[in-house]
């Protein structure tokens, strides 16, 4: 038996789970006292997951290099993080 992860649709998830979870952080709506923390994970992972699976397939990043999907993580975190403060 074996599995097969579509790497493309790993890195897509990975890198929109960061922008949800910093939006989801730093949002007021989902602070620390309201929302435990393996339920923000879960709900982050979940969200990140099927917004990817909706996404037409050429709207994966095209990462080749580790300073690029550097690059991208922080792109995304910033951006989280300004989706938080217009809640």
């Amino acid at each position: 038996m074996s599995i097969r992860v579509d790497i493309g649709w790993l890195l897509a998830t990975g890198l929109l789970s960061l922008r949800v979870a910093a939006a989801t952080m730093l949002a007021p709506v989902f602070g620390p006292a309201q929302i435990p923390g393996t339920a923000r994970v879960l709900l982050t992972l979940a969200l990140s997951a099927m917004l990817v699976a909706a996404l037409p397939a050429a709207a994966a990043p095209a990462i080749n290099s580790v300073p690029g999907l550097t690059a991208a993580a922080l792109g995304e975190l910033i951006i989280g993080a300004g989706l938080s403060f217009d809640f």
